[in-house]
Order: C-alpha cells, then sequence, then structure tokens
C-alpha cells in the first residue's frame, strides 16, 4: 500500500504525543527504523539520540504540535515504500519552570518515511531544517544555532 501523506503526518503526531508524554524509550524507538542511531539529525544545532529527545520534552508540559500547511509527499520507492515527507509544526508547550513564559516555535520538518515489514510506518531519517521561536517565547533548550 503506497504511504500516504496524511498516513506520515498521523504517524509523526503520535511520535510528538509519545515522545512528550514523558514515554518510555521504547515506545519512542519503535518509530524509528534505526532506534540506536541519531533520532533527530537538527541542522543548526546539536543532533539528539531518542534519550536527548525525552529529555528535551521533560522540560515542558502541555505540549500542542500542529501541522502547518503545506505539506508534501515525494515517492521515493514504491517497492520498499519509502517516501521524504517535508512542512512544518507549530510547537506549543508550557516551561516546567512556572515563571517562564509559553514556548512557540515553527519547526520545520523533513522526513523519510518507510513501511517496515510489520506495515508500520517508520522514520528512516528524521531531520529539523530550522526551529522558528516566535517573539517573546521561551527557548525550546535544544541548542540551536538559528
Amino acid at each position: 500500500m503506497p504511504i500516504s501523506l496524511q498516513e506520515a503526518i498521523d504517524m509523526a503526531q503520535r511520535y510528538h504525543v509519545a515522545a512528550s508524554s514523558r514515554g518510555d524509550r521504547s515506545e519512542v524507538a519503535d518509530f524509528f527504523t534505526h532506534p540506536d542511531g541519531i533520532a533527530v539529525h537538527i541542522l543548526h544545532g546539536d543532533d539528539l539520540m531518542i534519550d536527548d529527545v525525552i529529555e528535551a520534552m521533560k522540560g515542558f508540559t502541555d505540549h500542542h504540535f500542529e501541522p502547518m500547511d503545506p505539506w508534501t509527499l515525494t515517492p521515493l520507492c514504491e517497492e520498499l515504500e519509502k517516501a521524504r515527507v517535508t512542512g512544518a509544526i507549530y510547537w506549543r508547550a508550557t516551561p516546567v519552570d512556572a515563571a517562564s513564559p509559553l514556548m512557540e516555535a515553527i519547526v520545520g520538518e523533513d522526513w523519510v518515511v518507510e513501511r517496515g515489514s510489520d506495515g508500520k510506518l517508520r522514520f528512516s531519517l528524521y531531520i529539523n531544517p530550522y526551529h522558528h521561536q516566535l517573539p517573546g517565547s521561551a527557548s525550546t533548550g535544544l541548542h540551536t544555532q538559528a
């Protein structure tokens, strides 16, 4: 079955919920074809392993992730059910430090997703090309350079 754009976005939303809900490592790792490698490549900062992603999310509560139009899906290989997906997500969260302002950012998303032999869609490559924090926002804490 070919990968659809909505299927990829839905999978990413489930990943964001799992990572931000302080879920266990195995739950988050199941979203990746290579769970022991780099989970998220940040082009302008430090790459994140799965444990780093979970740790970064612990600084916030009440996460909200909203896909922003436009999104594109480019099939890469029909036999292997692999596709590239690009777009952006609006990320809003409340810092655990209640004295800090709300954290709001527009995060670039550039993924290669593929369907495993078990039928599940997973990230084989996950890149964040940018994190644009909105004016007055608390820091994402991701050691970004842009």
